[in-house]
């Protein structure tokens, strides 16, 4: 395998490949494939090389950090970034608030920095295209990602958890909170408590004299005896750095202490090839003053670096968005409604006629018929009728009824004081007067 830069090509047995794309390619495997990979062959990555992939990306997300990014308390132990170990960076990624392309970009340069260190890694050309060609599965997110592959990573010597060891204990108390400095022992298996019970005590306790050629046998059996109290009270009268409740300063001394007594295994890989450019941390001053002592107020430029000039429109403009934000309307879509194209449908043939008549009958214009005319009709006049009332009109109380064998109660409620009760007992009242007159006519004759 070799890799030529300025072709932008990388060679795997003889063929030319396109650098770039190449690493594209690899940049789409899961956490999961990344881990079994390494786990299998025996060699794995150095955890400096994942701390170099998160700080290329973030390196770009702190350029454009505002006053209103992060809190106070974040943003001076950000002040000691460079020293941040690979828990806490995976922590300021999180924080800032990445994308997807955020996402996207730390495994491509993660990748680049694993194909760059192909021969410390003792990486072939067939483990390569292995990897190249293998079948790829969905990656989840960024926390169970970035968790495959720093359980790949093995420390270098004189390292722990990606930074170099012999500050790690001074730097973890400028940049860590009391919640990391725990994070950071379970992630090695190491508990951390914010409270130490008795036996833990005294353990670190004759721990500590023991280092330093103090602890007598006597001590060693009235330590045993004493209570919580009294050996806190003891602690404090012999120097020992460390309360049962325990502060910042404790957890990181006894995240230590228990270090000490640990085999840490190592990476076989010495030195990591690297672009300066893109992996080294930025180099920044923030100035605290821009924040607000109540509230977030208006956003303010807070992080100053070398060649900040060239980002400042975009960051200008960026601050404008934030200060001063564009409500937008969205304009309704209006619907275009296709017109279908007319379909001739054809007529059957009338008896006796041909497919070569009807062609020609379809060729000659078409007549159109005229329309009819409109006849207007003009409406009389609509009387307006005088309403009589049907008492005065008939001679009849309406109000009053006879009782009739033929309807029940409940149709006799049904035709009270409605209009089909008049109606009925008009056509009662005219046959009555018909009979009456009848029977008059027999008397007579």
């Amino acid at each position: 395998m070799n890799i030529n830069y300025e072709k932008n090509q990388i060679m795997v047995y003889g063929k030319a490949i396109k650098y770039d794309m190449f690493i594209k390619k690899l940049s789409e495997l899961s956490g999961e494939q990344i881990y079994g990979f390494f786990n299998s062959r025996g060699i794995m990555l150095p955890r400096m090389m994942n701390c170099f992939a998160l700080i290329s990306v973030l390196n770009n997300k702190i350029k454009f950090l505002h006053s209103n990014s992060l809190t106070k308390d974040y943003f001076v132990r950000l002040q000691h970034y460079s020293s941040f170990t690979e828990t806490q960076l995976e922590n300021l990624f999180l924080a800032l608030n990445p994308t997807s392309e955020d996402f996207s970009q730390y495994r491509f340069n993660l990748m680049k920095l694993i194909v760059d260190n192909y021969e410390a890694l003792d990486i072939n050309d067939g483990e390569i295209t292995y990897l190249k060609n293998l079948k790829k599965t969905k990656i989840k997110g960024f926390e169970e990602y970035c968790g495959y592959v720093s359980a790949a990573c093995l420390e270098q010597p004189g390292t722990f958890d990606g930074s170099l060891i012999e500050d790690l204990k001074k730097d973890l108390m400028f940049t860590a909170t009391n919640q990391e400095i725990i994070l950071i022992g379970e992630k090695y298996g190491i508990t951390v408590p914010e409270r130490l019970q008795k036996d833990e005590y005294v353990g670190f306790i004759k721990y500590y004299l023991s280092q330093q050629g103090r602890l007598t046998e006597e001590a060693d059996e009235v330590l045993d005896e004493m209570s919580i109290n009294g050996l806190s009270i003891y602690a404090k009268r012999e120097g020992i750095p460390m309360q049962p409740a325990m502060s910042k300063d404790d957890l990181v001394t006894y995240l230590f202490y228990i270090l000490e007594q640990c085999e840490i295994p190592y990476s076989t890989v010495s030195q990591i090839v690297y672009d300066e450019s893109i992996y080294k941390p930025l180099e920044f001053t923030i100035d605290l003053s821009a924040i607000t002592p109540f509230g977030n107020g208006d956003a303010k430029k807070i992080i100053h670096y070398q060649g900040e000039e060239a980002d400042s429109e975009e960051f200008n403009k960026m601050l404008d968005l934030i200060n001063n934000p564009v409500e937008i309307v969205e304009e309704p879509v209006e619907e275009k409604v296709e017109e279908l194209p007319a379909v001739e449908i054809e007529r059957p043939l009338k008896p006796g006629e041909t497919k070569a008549v009807l062609e020609e009958l379809k060729k000659e214009p078409i007549k159109e018929e005229p329309k009819p005319q409109e006849i207007k009709i003009e409406q009389a006049p609509v009387k307006k009728e005088v309403v009589v009332p049907l008492k005065d009109k008939l001679g009849i109380d309406i109000n009053s009824t006879i009782p009739n064998e033929q309807y029940a109660l409940k149709e006799k409620k049904l035709f009270k004081n409605s209009r089909s009760k008049n109606i009925t007992i008009c056509v009662f009242a005219g046959l009555i007067v018909i009979l009456a007159g009848v029977a008059l006519g027999i008397a007579i004759l």
